[in-house]
Parts: structure tokens; sequence; C-alpha cells
């Protein structure tokens, strides 16, 4: 217990690199700085932080600071199972120090955060520096109490990011992911969230490892009436961002649900973006003239699969401006715009203005109902639900197109990097003898 310290709790720098730390079963409680901080090289060799309790302090709850270069060392972290209430109360504006946990890698670090609950923060729950980072089966609400701020904050990450079977709900912003390079974000809960977007995202890389899948982003409300829900933004020619089995939904204000904003070019088919299998249904805008989905530059399909179910809007999509090279007209087939009559779906697409060329629409075989089934995929054999037209849900310790393959993801995968253990059964976790706990992830010393 570390309690009452009248600056930082503990702090832990060594002058050189050492052992790896672990820090179990601790609590870091009404300390007026720092909860705990470990900076200079103290993570170089590795961190564990398991078990502990960040609650009520001054500033950060955790700050992680690594000021190494590259060649010198990496910052590798493990924080799990942890809980941080309440942390931050003398900060005063939107800073690190009022975010429950803070880290700053200087672009040569990866850490793990698992099963977290982050509540009640000044500020954002996470704010991460240039970090490599997996997010994983945390619980992220109720954070900004003193300044609007986001759930989760990320700026200038590397590559290899997951952000996985977390929840964010209720702060005063979602998750902003400010120039990820590379991201993996599944089957999340954005919900609930009133001030800043539910997603901002940006990245200026190339590549097509940008994934949004499986997601909601339902019961938001964006204060600004010139920010979307979603923000999908890519600076770069060569960049693909999937967009796909969404339920983007009851969002209310704001200019639009969906901005896209991409390069002026294309350079090959690669670069095409996807949007896909998402259900957009009963969000209302700040103006209703404004689209849903606002394809400010664009490039790449809206097909299939896509529900635009939004009426209070006077049209559902703005096709995207054009100019150079773009393609002529957008694939936008075999969605669900709330009409069969062609007349009326053409009504739902914003008419280009005098001086302004649109890129043309296809619309052409839409789909005849709002209803949608997965029985192609055996009807998720009974281990998960229908989101999507043919797509499921799994239960935790489920995965696969069928959800009838069982599998540890939400266990850390059995810690097996480690060779520390091996899947047996849904979620279910085998560990070698020298390693023990649900997820294998505590050495044993014998």
């Amino acid at each position: 217990l570390v309690r009452g310290s009248v600056r930082t709790g503990l702090n832990i720098n060594p002058p050189s690199v050492g052992p790896a730390v672990a820090i179990i079963s601790s609590s870091f409680d009404l300390n007026t700085g720092l909860g705990l901080e470990l900076t200079g090289q103290a993570c170089t060799a590795g961190c564990i932080i398991d078990q502990c309790n960040f609650s009520r302090n001054g500033l950060s709850g955790l700050s992680l600071t690594h000021s190494l270069s590259q060649s010198s060392g990496a910052l590798r972290v493990v924080v799990s199972n942890s809980v941080f209430t309440g942390n931050g109360w003398i900060a005063n504006s939107e800073s690190d120090s009022g975010a429950a946990l803070v880290a700053s890698c200087s672009s040569s670090g990866n850490i793990t955060l698992d099963a977290l609950v982050i509540t009640g923060s000044a500020g954002s729950g996470v704010r991460l520096y240039t970090c490599s980072f997996d997010l994983l089966n945390s619980k992220i609400n109720f954070n900004g109490v003193r300044y609007q701020s986001w759930g989760f904050y990320s700026a200038d990450a590397a590559f290899g990011l997951t952000f996985k079977n977390t929840l964010v709900q209720n702060n005063t912003g979602g998750v902003a992911l400010a120039n990820a390079r590379g991201i993996s974000m599944v089957r999340n809960t954005i919900s609930g969230n009133s001030g800043n977007m539910a997603l901002y995202f940006y990245t200026y890389g190339t590549g097509n490892g940008y994934v949004f899948d499986g997601n909601s982003f339902t019961g938001n409300m964006v204060q600004s009436a010139s920010d979307p829900h979603v923000y999908l933004s890519s600076s770069a020619v060569g960049t693909r961002i999937s967009l796909t089995n969404n339920d983007i939904s009851q969002n209310r204000k704001g200019a639009s649900v969906v901005q896209w904003v991409g390069p002026s070019s294309v350079g090959s088919a690669n670069d095409v973006n996807i949007m896909s299998g998402n259900v957009l249904e009963g969000n209302i805008l700040s103006d209703p003239a404004n689209p849903a989905v606002d394809a400010y530059t664009y490039y790449g399909t809206f097909s299939p699969n896509n529900f635009f179910i939004n009426p209070v809007q006077q049209s559902e999509f703005r096709p995207p401006t054009c100019s150079g090279s773009c393609a002529p007209v957008l694939d936008a087939r075999q969605n669900w715009w709330g009409f069969v009559d062609s007349n009326h779906i053409t009504s739902r697409i914003v008419i280009p203005t005098v001086n302004v060329f649109r890129i043309s629409v296809n619309v052409s075989n839409p789909l005849t109902s709002s209803a949608y089934s997965c029985e192609q995929r055996n009807n998720c054999s009974g281990n998960g639900v229908c989101l999507r037209p043919q797509y499921c849900k799994c239960s935790s310790g489920w995965t696969g197109a069928n959800c009838s393959t069982y599998g540890c993801e939400d266990v850390y995968d059995c810690n097996a990097a480690q060779g520390a253990g091996v899947c047996v059964g849904p979620s279910k976790c085998n560990c070698t003898g020298n390693w023990s706990g649900s997820y294998c992830t505590y050495p044993v010393c014998t």
C-alpha cells in the first residue's frame, strides 16, 4: 500500500538497464502527485503490473516515460487486471496529468493493456504517445469528469496496434487515434460518450492494415456541429481503410455520422477503401440537411450490405468531389436505403451542385428488405449473435466466421508467446509447469 504521499507515491528510475520489474497486488492511493511512476530505463527489460489499484491520486495513477533511443532498448510493459478510479483530481486542464494512465515510449515501446477498469478520471482514461499497443478486454467509462477529453487517446503510434473487446462508454469523448500506422479495431463498444467524436482516426501511413470491424458506435453525442461521429482520414496514396460490419446508430448532433477524408488521387486498386456490412440507423444530426455519410474525398466502394436508415436526414450519402484521375462511378450496389423504388433511392443521394463535380453513384441491385440473417453461417453455431447479414459476433471463447472454433483470444492467448500455456477450450488455458494463473501470466519460481 502506497498512500498519502505529498508527491509521487513511488518512482522507479534506475541509472542503467536492470532486471525486469514486477509490481503485483499493490495499491497506490491518495498521493498528491502521481501514484506510480516508471521512468528512464525502468522497463527496458520489461515491466509487469498486475492486480493493482490506482485510486484518487492527484495526477495520473500510472505514468510511464521512456527516454532512450530505439537502439538503446525498448519499453516493454504489461498492465493487466488492474483498476483506476478517480485520478487526476488536481489537474485543471486537458493534459497528460489528468489521465488515469499515461505513457510516452519515444517510438520504441510496446504496451499491453489487458482487463483494466478505468473510471472517473479528471481527463482521459488513457493517453499514449509513440507507443505500439494492445488494448484488450477493458472497460473505460465516465472519464473526463473535469474537462472534455477522450476515453482513449493515442498519438504517433507505430505499426501493429490492436484494440479489441473493450467498452468505451459515457466519457466526454470516445477514441482518438492520431496518426496511427496500422490498427485492428475489432468487436468494441463505443457508446454514450458526449463531447468529442466517437472515433477520430487519421494516418499519414500507407498499406492496408487499417481495419475497423464488428464495432458498435451507438448513442454518442457530439457537441460541435462541425464534427462527425466517426472520422476516417488518410493523407497518403497507398492506404486502405476498411469499415465493415459496424453498428453506427442512434447517435445525436454533429455534422455527419461518418466522414471520409482521403488523398486527392488513388495509386492502385489496393488503395480502394471499403465500407460494407454496416448499419447506420436512427441517427439525428445537428442539421437535417446534412447527409449521414459524407464522402468528402473518398476512393473505394460502399458495397454490399450497408443499411442506411436515417429518415430525419434529408439524404443518406454525399458523393465525393472529383479531381484528377478519380473513378467516375462509385460502387454503392446491394445496400438498403429504406426504399425499393429507384427514384426514392436516388433521392437519398446528394445531387451535385453547380461548379462542383461529384462522382456518380451506382445504386443498382439494392437490397429489398431491412431484414437479414446468418443462415449461411450456421446461425453462428449457437455460440454468437447475428449482427449483420451473414456476420456473427462470437461469444467469449469462440471464433471463426461461424463461431464454431474455440479460442483463447480473450485470455491473452494463454501467454503462448512466452510458451506459458496452450488453449484447451473456450477461454480455457492449460499452463506449463513454470507458469500459473487464468492467463498463464504468473511465473512460478521453484
